[in-house]
């Protein structure tokens, strides 16, 4: 895992345990973990957090960007394999920029970690897998033979 992850499980245990613990919205059977974070973009990683109020998928910058205040809570559309997804801009002055889609809030759903990991790794398959390219037209012997390829 590299730093830049870390740091980011690091922050949202400390947000967890500073301002969500004693909220109804906290799972406690949960922890913070990131999933499989990888390569995105030459400069961008994407991957799943899990939180114990929370499960989003993300798209960090690879290296620390200034958090831009004025752009948390904006709305940005990123191409990703299987389709277009709508993030939300956020940021901290710990983390700096970074792109989220909820996938799961709040999480008492799930009662262990090992089921939110498995959901977790489903949606980012799924996010991360281009959708299948349509099947060929039919076309019957007889069409094929008189030059007709297309019903």
């Amino acid at each position: 895992m590299t730093t830049r992850i870390l740091t980011i499980v690091e922050r949202f245990q400390q947000i967890g345990e500073q301002n969500v613990r004693d909220l109804p919205i906290y799972n406690h059977k949960l922890r913070v973990e990131a999933i499989n974070f990888q390569r995105l973009t030459p400069t961008e990683l994407v991957g799943v957090l899990i939180t114990p109020w929370f499960m989003d998928l993300m798209v960090i910058p690879d290296e620390l960007e200034p958090w831009d205040i004025h752009a948390t809570g904006k709305r940005v559309t990123r191409e990703l394999p299987a389709k277009n997804y709508q993030f939300i801009q956020g940021g901290d002055e710990v983390l700096g920029s970074y792109l989220t889609c909820s996938l799961y809030s709040p999480m008492d759903a799930f009662d262990y970690q090992e089921l939110a990991q498995s959901a977790a790794l489903t949606a980012l398959h799924t996010a991360l897998t281009p959708p299948e390219p349509p099947p060929p037209p039919e076309c019957d012997r007889r069409d094929f033979l008189r030059g007709k390829f297309l019903k």
